[in-house]
């Protein structure tokens, strides 16, 4: 799968800026690639599908949030709705229309990303709760819970992306509640229990990154690559260390997105 790059934030296979999200759906052996657009407008958003090689965009698919962040992955387009709505819709390719899955994430707390799971479950990231939550990925019901809230002062740690990679499920925390970065929580899935990365500072630490508002979470090999404040920042899995790929000031402005030239 490729991704498309476009002013405002790609999220691997996700793009999103203040009006609209795009998510790009690989091609099959008999068409070209589809491109699935949910647009927001002040008071609504709908879906739209731009497909089949050609520039016609069929809108109005469904009604959709104002706020809405997409996942795309086993053939399936997961949409979280956030702000008032926090529900979890899933699409597939056939039947654009209507949800094959809809259910409530719980009011309040806003899921940002997904990650499938086998056995129909799924990891959802709660950007307004202090869980990562294991749910049914058929009707929502919550299966664990896993509780970050000791990574930031208010106990809310802002998750947002996520990535599943060797037994670890890496997750986006801007730490908006007091803390001067962002970090990346770290949590053993065989256990259901987050990891403490730096076991000689009190509390539970993750990967921390020297910049604030961090907007997406990519993964190279043994590396994540997260845009902040700061630039571009890369975390080492392997030794723990972080550096600064790019410097904020050498590219003149903070980084809203990035976009891999392909997944790894």
């Amino acid at each position: 799968m490729r991704s498309i790059a476009a002013p405002g934030r790609c999220l691997g296979g996700v793009f999103r800026s203040a009006l609209l999200c795009i998510v790009l759906l690989p091609p099959s052996p008999a068409k070209a690639a589809d491109v699935f657009i949910a647009t927001a407008g002040t008071a609504s958003g709908s879906g739209a599908l731009l497909g089949d090689g050609t520039a016609t965009v069929r809108p109005g698919l469904l009604a959709l949030h104002t706020r809405v962040w997409l996942r795309y992955q086993d053939n399936r387009v997961y949409v979280m709705q956030s702000e008032g709505r926090d529900r979890l819709l899933v699409l597939i390719p056939s039947a654009w229309l209507a949800p094959v899955v809809e259910f409530s994430t719980s009011s309040g707390s806003a899921p940002r990303d997904v990650v499938v799971l086998p056995d129909d479950e799924l990891y959802v990231s709660l950007h307004g709760g202090s869980d990562v939550v294991r749910v049914d990925a058929y009707d929502g019901e919550v299966l664990a819970r896993i509780d970050l809230g000791d990574l930031d002062d208010d106990g809310i740690p802002d998750m947002t992306k996520m990535i599943l990679h060797e037994g670890r499920l890496y997750v986006l925390c801007e730490r908006l509640g007091g803390a001067t970065a962002g970090t990346v929580a770290v949590i053993d899935v065989l256990t259901e229990s987050p990891i403490d990365m730096d076991p000689a500072t009190a509390g539970l630490q993750g990967l921390d990154l020297a910049g604030s508002v961090p907007v997406d979470l990519l993964r190279v090999g043994e590396r994540l690559i997260v845009p902040s404040s700061a630039g571009i920042e890369e975390l080492n899995l392997l030794t723990g260390r972080r550096r600064i790929l790019l410097a904020a000031d050498d590219l003149g402005g903070d980084v809203q997105g990035l976009a891999l030239r392909s997944n790894c």
